[in-house]
């Protein structure tokens, strides 16, 4: 390893200050990894970690439970990065003790660029070697990690089923609201009907009343005639006049009963769409909340997909680099640059 150079190749630990070096190039890669990871309109994507939409974590907490999640499957995610790629410089029991303390990615940056100063000498290929089996070369660390982002993954698949469900159960309500407005369209079209039966009811009865009147008005003038003949028209102009007072004072009630049940008729109505209304409103505002959740559980459940696969690939490449390590001093180098396959 030592015979890579310290011209910015993995093995030399003084192109660690330098440009283009991967001490200098780790703050890039981890900053890349964690920002690739996250969709270009996830909330995450914003350096303060919250998005400055409507969604945000500080009006919604299931944004920030997600987040939260994405916060620390990036951070372990660039430990990953940090330990695999200083593994075999000199200085990385220190490295890898800051590393694991770290809580941020500039602190995982820092603990990188303490690997060792500016024009420092290479560790022999032996001693990295024996370093690298004794502390990272066992692939345990990486399973324990890949056992972690399944579980992750996981449980981020039952929260799309919880929100899936959640929006299943808007749908419902949104169509139970639907059948209600439906049913109310029922009621008030039932009710225009029984005010249109009412008011030809009503029409009915005013000509019934009219007929009657006029029967009256006939039966008056023959009840005078015969009155005349038989000396009692008082009499029966007074039974008559009392009869027609009485058609009036119906015909009156009528109008009344009438003008009462068309006011009730048209209150209904008014509440009857105000109902209608508010139901569609809120329908549409569940269904939408619960789409939106949906689509952000499903882009959170892709990257975090993307991550596993790239932890098996990490994983898978372990054992593989600790055979080319003993077999050729170049085989690292050309394991991170991305010449060698496993």
């Amino acid at each position: 390893m030592s015979s890579a150079g310290p011209s910015g190749s993995p093995g030399s630990p003084g192109s660690l200050g330098s440009p283009g070096s991967p001490g200098s190039s780790l703050h890039a890669r981890a900053s890349a990894n964690s920002v690739s990871s996250t969709h270009p309109r996830s909330p995450a994507a914003h350096p303060s970690g919250a998005a400055p939409s409507a969604l945000s974590a500080e009006h919604n907490p299931f944004m920030r439970e997600l987040l939260a999640n994405v916060a620390h499957s990036q951070l372990a995610t660039a430990k990953i990065v940090a330990l695999t790629s200083s593994r075999q410089l000199p200085g990385y029991a220190t490295v890898r003790a800051g590393v694991q303390r770290a809580t941020t990615l500039d602190e995982i940056c820092a603990a990188v660029g303490d690997l060792a100063p500016d024009g420092a000498e290479p560790s022999p290929p032996a001693q990295a070697t024996e370093g690298s089996s004794t502390e990272e070369d066992d692939p345990a660390s990486l399973r324990t990690r890949l056992t972690a982002a399944e579980a992750e993954v996981s449980s981020l698949r039952e929260q799309l089923a919880t929100a899936e469900a959640q929006a299943r159960t808007s749908r419902s309500r949104a169509d139970l609201f639907a059948s209600e407005l439906t049913e109310a369209r029922r009621t008030t079209a039932a009710a225009t009907t029984a005010r249109r039966e009412l008011e030809a009811e009503l029409d009915a009865t005013r000509e019934g009343l009219n007929s009657a009147l006029r029967e009256v008005v006939e039966l008056t003038g023959r009840v005078e005639a015969e009155v005349a003949l038989q000396g009692s028209i008082d009499a029966e102009r007074i039974r008559l006049q009392r009869q027609s007072a009485a058609f009036k004072q119906r015909q009156e009630v009528l109008s009344i009963e009438s003008s009462q049940k068309s006011d009730r008729l048209n209150v209904m109505i008014g509440r009857l769409k105000t109902v209608s209304t508010r139901n569609t409103k809120l329908s549409m505002s569940m269904v939408e909340d619960g789409d939106n959740r949906v689509r952000a559980l499903k882009r959170l459940l892709a990257d975090r997909e993307a991550e596993l696969t790239a932890l098996r690939d990490t994983l898978g490449r372990v054992p593989a680099v600790g055979r080319y390590v003993r077999d050729c001093p170049y085989a690292f180098a050309a394991f991170y640059s991305g010449a060698f396959h496993c």
